[in-house]
Order: structure tokens, then C-alpha cells, then sequence
């Protein structure tokens, strides 16, 4: 059977960190540019996150979903995160696109996040991939620890 793997979208799929400091140095006087209809949707891809996504769906051990929480200071990011799914990895994959502030609440095996707690991370049942930190710096560690 199929492992069940959950992906995070900002700082795992989404250069989140790039985009807010590229934003805040362009234009200090907004604090908080994540507040902004059209953030989401413009984020960059990280590095060989599209390609591992693609590798993720092909493998028939793993059944891979995208798992990220709404920003709830801008409620355009629930349809700009499917369109930044859809633009980026294709519509298939919006099938698999679930948003939920609490990440405890689903049941899976695996789930790649860049934060340890904050959004139920904390509470997964499964095993937490950290993902940009000691143990698994990118995408390429990801992909080998999966294999």
C-alpha cells in the first residue's frame, strides 16, 4: 500500500522567505506584503520542488498531497494558492490541494514542512521531514531519503 505523503506549500514548494524580503526591501512602508491580493500566486518555485513533485506522482509507493494552511490576513490566498498549484504543477494536482489550519487532523505517513509547530505540525501522527534544515537542506535530501 501507498504511503500517504503531505507537502507544505510556503518554504517547501514556494520561495515564501525570497519573495517577502524582495518585498519588503522594494517597499519597507508595507509591513506585512503577504497582506496582498496577488502574493501567493506570484511566489517562485524552490528549487527542484516541481521536479520532485512530478517524481512523487510517478511512484507508485507514495500517494502525494499538498497540505497548506490559509493565510487568514488575506483570504485571496486560498484561491491563489490553487492557482499557483495549477500554473506550476498542473490541475491534477489541485485534486490533491487540501487547506487546513491544522495540519494534526489528517492522517498520513509523511509530512515535508519547513516548521516543526504552528499550524498542528506538531500533533501529525506520521513522521515530520524538516524540511531547509540540518537534515534535509532541499529538495535533492528529500528525494534521497524517499528512494
Amino acid at each position: 500500500m501507498a504511503e500517504v505523503i503531505y507537502i507544505d506549500m510556503d518554504g517547501v514548494l514556494c520561495n515564501f522567505k525570497k519573495s517577502l524580503e524582495e518585498h519588503l526591501l522594494n517597499d519597507p512602508k508595507v509591513l506585512f506584503p503577504q497582506r496582498t491580493p496577488g502574493f501567493f500566486k506570484n511566489l517562485e518555485a524552490m528549487e527542484g520542488a516541481l521536479a520532485s513533485m512530478q517524481s512523487l506522482r510517478n511512484n507508485a509507493n507514495y500517494d502525494p498531497y499538498i497540505l497548506t494552511a490559509p493565510y487568514l490576513f488575506n483570504t485571496c490566498s486560498f484561491s491563489e494558492k490553487a492557482e499557483w498549484v495549477k500554473t506550476h504543477l498542473g490541475e491534477w494536482w489541485l485534486e490533491r490541494l487540501i487547506l487546513c489550519g491544522d495540519k494534526s487532523l489528517l492522517r498520513g505517513n509523511i509530512l515535508i514542512d519547513d516548521h516543526y509547530s504552528g499550524r498542528g505540525q506538531e500533533g501529525f501522527q506520521g513522521h515530520l521531514m524538516l524540511f531547509c534544515k540540518i537534515r534535509y537542506p532541499d529538495w535533492k535530501s528529500i528525494m534521497e531519503k524517499l528512494k
